[in-house]
């Protein structure tokens, strides 16, 4: 999916309704050895409604990237 209103760098991972990864590094080794980037593993069940929720309403303002589409570009 791509995000339409603006650019957005962020990374979430949702594991389960019991964990959540969240931050900014992509997972190649730039990113993991080079980039000063963050990320934060939590366990909180509050939270990781707050985040499911978050990350619904930013579904529904992207636009999804087909297969064909990318074995078009």
């Amino acid at each position: 999916h791509e995000y339409q209103p603006t650019l957005m760098h962020t990374k979430l991972v949702l594991v389960d309704d019991q964990w959540a990864f969240v931050g900014s590094p992509n997972m190649d080794s730039r990113s993991l050895e080079l980039n000063d980037e963050i990320a934060l593993a939590v366990s909180d069940a509050a939270l990781m409604r707050d985040l499911a929720a978050s990350f619904a309403a930013d579904l529904r303002v992207s636009r999804q990237v087909t297969l064909a589409e990318l074995a078009r570009a």
